[in-house]
């Protein structure tokens, strides 16, 4: 009974180990994935906004002429 007892602990351990590994795995990918996302809508936001018109790209105290 003895061996039947470690080999079920031995099962425990790798089950424990398997389950974190892919709870990790999942985590990361779902990290990425909103990082990603995130991004996009920055990128998004940035391309809707409308250029700044021309005398507010000029450096201060240059003059038409």
């Amino acid at each position: 009974m003895q061996g039947r007892d470690n080999k079920d602990s031995c099962e425990d351990v790798i089950g424990e180990y398997i389950l974190s590994a892919a709870t990790l795995g999942i985590s990361s990918v779902i990290g990425i994935w909103m990082d990603m996302r995130r991004q996009q809508e920055l990128e998004r936001s940035q391309a809707d906004r409308p250029a700044a018109p021309p005398s507010a790209q000029r450096p201060q105290g240059e003059k038409d002429g």
